[in-house]
């Protein structure tokens, strides 16, 4: 999963990653590899910090296994730069997006 740390994903949190979840978790995480790369990218994009982007990996990595084109209509529905500051006070309230 170095592909993480060279997207911005901390060491700490991929070392999370490999506590928290089974080895089926890790493996799509690497299989589905450039879908990942494609939600990071357009979370930062969308104004999410990487310190949230770190959290959600850990609170919700259901969030990395959606369809990019998913999480875009549905990020679209809101004002961009409110959701980010939304999501950045609260970045539990992800969830609710989904």
């Amino acid at each position: 999963m170095n592909y993480l740390v060279e997207n911005g994903i901390s060491e700490k949190t991929v070392e999370s990653i490999k506590k928290l979840y089974s080895q089926d978790i890790q493996d799509s995480l690497v299989f589905n590899q450039a879908n990942v790369i494609d939600i990071i990218d357009f979370l930062k994009d969308s104004g999410v910090t990487i310190e949230n982007i770190n959290r959600i990996f850990l609170i919700n990595i259901n969030v990395f296994f959606k369809s990019i084109n998913t999480l875009k209509k549905n990020f679209s529905k809101y004002d961009k730069e409110n959701l980010a500051i939304v999501l950045n006070d609260n970045i539990d309230l992800i969830e609710d997006l989904l």
